[in-house]
């Protein structure tokens, strides 16, 4: 008796399942012109859990389902199926021959809303691009800061040995070679003055012979003084060669970087950056 009583159930639960499977497309639109709207809902969420409809079946599904929650008053649950209709296809319209006008009103207002919100989560998600402004800026941004660190290299060499800076920058400039030979010779023979002025004082010192103390003395003065000229010669390439290196060799880097971009088309204003390199 137990046996035929499970047989029995299991039989219901088959043909309940069997049922549901042998739902289609014809049934629901059957029901559906005969205005059981009740039927038409429990059938397309039946048809819907098989996953066996196209995208065209998938719509002509939903569109039943929507009008037929939105005759029973239940406009959310239309809303929802309408959505799901945008989902596959944002530019379906209902047909207005199958679908009452207060129906497409109220799908009008489901697409508005739903396109939207749409283009929005697009805006959001959808990865920043570089204007070609901004192109511009980058690519000057980033030629500026090469020339600004070529600047201070030069810069640094013009210090060590002026004129070493400009034949850097110039290559075969007749400036640095004159600017770098002029401190070389100078430099050199300031070397030497040096040498020849600290012995001629102390010749001059040690020197106890009355007769050859005046001498000694002249030597020593003409050689001081000698090595007191070719220093302040020494400083004065050393500076010139620091502000023609500052001044003119590089006004482009002195003074103000203006660049102006054109801005858009309703304004007549163009866009000005100001970039002040300091050293």
């Amino acid at each position: 008796m137990k046996i035929k009583l499970v047989a029995i159930l299991i039989l219901c639960i088959a043909n309940s399942f069997l049922a549901q499977e042998k739902v289609s497309l014809q049934d629901i639109i059957l029901k559906y012109e005969s205005l059981e709207y009740n039927d038409v809902i429990s059938l397309t969420a039946n048809i819907l859990k098989t996953g066996t409809l196209n995208k065209n079946e998938l719509i002509e599904v939903y569109t039943m389902k929507a009008v037929s929650h939105f005759a029973l008053s239940q406009e959310v649950e239309s809303k929802n199926c309408f959505i799901e209709i945008l989902k596959l296809d944002k530019n379906f319209n209902p047909d207005p021959v199958k679908v009452s006008p207060k129906i497409i009103l109220f799908f009008n207002d489901v697409k508005e809303e739903f396109l939207k919100t749409n283009a929005q989560v697009e805006k959001q998600t959808e990865p920043e691009k570089d204007s070609p402004k901004d192109s511009i800026l980058a690519v000057n941004k980033n030629l500026l800061f090469k020339e600004k660190t070529e600047f201070k290299n030069y810069l640094m060499k013009s210090i060590i040995l002026p004129g070493w800076g400009h034949l850097s920058h110039n290559g075969s400039s007749v400036k640095g070679w004159l600017l770098t030979s002029a401190s070389i010779l100078n430099t050199g023979a300031l070397i030497y003055f040096i040498i020849d002025a600290d012995k001629k004082e102390k010749d001059y010192l040690n020197q106890s012979d009355e007769v050859q103390i005046k001498s000694m003395y002249n030597k020593f003065n003409t050689s001081f003084k000698t090595r007191n000229v070719l220093i302040t010669s020494l400083v004065a390439i050393w500076l010139y060669a620091q502000a023609d290196l500052l001044l003119f060799s590089f006004d482009d880097m002195n003074a103000d970087i203006n660049l102006s971009l054109p801005g858009n088309t309703t304004s007549e204003i163009p866009l000005q950056l100001n970039f002040n390199l300091k050293f």
